[in-house]
């Protein structure tokens, strides 16, 4: 989780101008009305919590990078640093809580397990995380599977012992690039890391370079699961 925070808080600065897609994402919960206190794990700069925060809920955002949550706050919002995995919230203290594009990055069995003890009885969980397929089209350009996704009967399994599932659906959000270099430089300065598998310094410059030097548009997508779930 060190790197995770490290990747992010170097680029939180250029997060606002081109995490374009986990800006339209977090508009798909415009559909969701949330009273009382609650959680947005992965909060990121805001862009969910700007979406679902109304007169009758206080949210409090969550992330794992400091530069992230500072960012946060100066929006006016109330955020802290800490690990979705480890949240320091007292049991049944929550009423609901919401993440976008974020529990990919974790361990999802403890982050639920997490969510759900802070959560209140019936309390709601609503989130989305891409999964397995995602971005394939990059991981054909480098002839191996480079990031780390989960499949969806992965987090559907890993949910189940928490929370009763209301709701599941599945969405493509597609992502445009000129070239190699162009998507290279969104990874970067969203701070993500290309190389999540690669286990030496070589793989990763190999696999970097190779990317960046791919000439021709590239059109690839996230496939995102969205689940809206009750603590049982």
């Amino acid at each position: 989780m060190k790197l995770i925070e490290k990747n992010f808080s170097k680029y939180s600065q250029f997060y606002e101008k081109y995490a374009n897609i986990q800006k339209e994402v977090s508009l798909e919960f415009k559909k969701y009305f949330f009273v009382g206190k609650g959680l947005d794990l992965g909060c990121g700069t805001g862009f969910l919590t700007q979406v679902v925060k109304n007169d009758f809920n206080k949210i409090i955002g969550v992330d794992i990078s400091k530069n992230m949550i500072d960012i946060y706050n100066k929006k006016g919002f109330i955020g802290i640093t800490a690990d979705i995995q480890s949240l320091p919230f007292k049991k049944n203290s929550i009423d609901f809580a919401v993440s976008s594009f974020a529990l990919h990055w974790t361990d999802i069995k403890k982050s639920f397990k997490e969510i759900y003890r802070v959560l209140k009885e019936e309390g709601k969980f609503v989130f989305n995380i891409p999964i397995k397929d995602s971005l394939s089209e990059i991981h054909n350009i480098l002839d191996k599977e480079t990031f780390k996704f989960y499949s969806k009967d992965c987090v559907v399994e890993s949910l189940k012992p928490y929370f009763r599932i209301e709701n599941i659906t599945i969405k493509q959000k597609k992502l445009s690039f000129e070239n190699g270099k162009d998507l290279s430089l969104y990874f970067k300065l969203t701070g993500t890391s290309l190389n999540q598998k690669d286990k030496t310094i070589g793989e990763k410059l190999k696999n970097i370079k190779k990317l960046f030097n791919t000439s021709y548009p590239i059109n690839t997508k996230f496939k995102l699961l969205f689940i809206e779930a009750i603590k049982s």
